[in-house]
């Protein structure tokens, strides 16, 4: 294949940051990344700083996205790109509100050149006017890449090819995860949060915001607690509805039962404090959360309204690697967090099917190949 996969993005995730730099090693896709900023700023990027990229930096190309209406968007540079640079084929991010998307994709159809799609595709809940825009900004793309079986699903039913179709899931930063996989589970060199307390650990990770609804994990708590069935919770992270969730707590669970230990962005304490937990629980969506906890050997709680989930709830294997429970209704959160507890299923072995869905699916050297037998095939 000549020229190069030109990868266009809305921004550079410090999650995504292997991922890139296997997608960058890989001589035969021969990748150039170009990416805006978080329009927000409350994410944090790839640290384009260290000696990995000194001698790539010709690889990275900075875009301005600049929002035009609403949740529209204009990628300022990428029509120029496509236009003035040797490109084989381009990999867009699959969103249909970046508008700059739309036109790039045409002006490369007319050339003859690929295009592909990675997004999170049809969710299943979209409103007639919404599903054919939709439908017809994917079929701009020659094939898709996808985050979770169900988004292929959804494709195939509306119409579009299964050769045009891979499955890429997600992935967090696994070669470290995969190193300290091991070490954070024997040395669980931990602060002292619950003394020498043996009950269940529950452990929720991410931001604290309203999408999460954490509410229902303290309300569902408060259920155990009334029917003398004990448990401790840990949540990790900081955010808006820290103060009030704080609240909540006070009100309803039992002092020295609970701890918000705060933002925490160290990995190895990260997976200190995952794999000593029980139970990852998030009552909303579920997102990356499940392969940060799924990585550390611990399994994951989520609802069962897949329509409203992220892709990521697809790594929750039922009864092995978690379950699920029916959204929004804390009394049945309590009522199956009972239950799992009540299988008395040998610790370890969950943290070895947690371990194994992590390693054939949710890991970079995965996605890699995917990547590669969508865009290259038989070459």
């Amino acid at each position: 294949m000549g020229g190069s996969i030109h990868y266009f993005t809305n921004m550079a995730p410090h999650y995504r940051g292997l991922l890139w730099r296997i997608l960058a090693e890989d001589d035969s896709l021969n990748m150039n990344f170009y990416f805006g900023s978080s329009l927000n700023g409350s994410i944090k990027e790839i640290d384009f700083n260290d000696p990995f990229w000194k001698n790539r930096k010709q690889k990275l190309r900075r875009l301005k996205n600049r929002r035009i209406a609403g949740r529209i968007v204009w990628q300022s540079g990428v029509i120029r790109k496509i236009i003035s640079s040797n490109i084989s084929g381009a990999l867009f991010l699959g969103d249909m509100n970046i508008l700059s998307t739309w036109i790039a994709a045409l002006l490369l159809k007319l050339r003859g050149i690929e295009v592909y799609f990675w997004g999170h595709g049809f969710t299943g809940k979209e409103n007639l006017p919404v599903k054919w825009l939709r439908t017809l900004f994917y079929r701009l793309a020659d094939a898709h890449f996808l985050y979770g079986n169900r988004a292929k699903d959804l494709m195939l039913e509306y119409g579009f090819s299964e050769k045009k179709l891979y499955v890429v899931f997600n992935s967090l930063d696994y070669d470290t995860h995969l190193a300290l996989r091991n070490r954070a589970y024997i040395e669980k060199e931990i602060p002292d949060l619950f003394g020498q307390d043996e009950k269940p650990l529950l452990v929720f990770i991410g931001r604290l915001t309203p999408v999460k609804r954490l509410d229902l994990l303290i309300k569902a708590l408060s259920k155990l607690n009334s029917e003398s069935y004990r448990v401790n919770l840990l949540i990790i992270g900081d955010g808006e509805m820290r103060e009030s969730l704080e609240e909540l707590a006070s009100q309803l669970l039992e002092p020295r039962t609970y701890r918000f230990y705060g933002a925490c962005y160290d990995e190895e304490m990260i997976g200190k404090l995952l794999s000593s937990a029980d139970l990852c629980v998030s009552p909303g969506n579920v997102g990356l959360t499940a392969i940060h906890s799924l990585s550390f050997g611990t399994p994951v709680c989520t609802h069962s309204n897949f329509s409203r989930q992220m892709p990521e709830f697809e790594a929750i294997e039922s009864g092995r690697t978690g379950f699920f429970f029916r959204e929004n209704d804390p009394d049945d959160m309590a009522e199956k967090i009972r239950d799992w507890f009540g299988k008395a299923v040998p610790r370890d072995k969950v943290r070895r099917e947690c371990y194994s869905v992590i390693d054939r699916k949710y890991n970079p050297y995965i996605q890699l190949e995917t990547f590669k037998l969508g865009i290259l095939g038989n070459e």
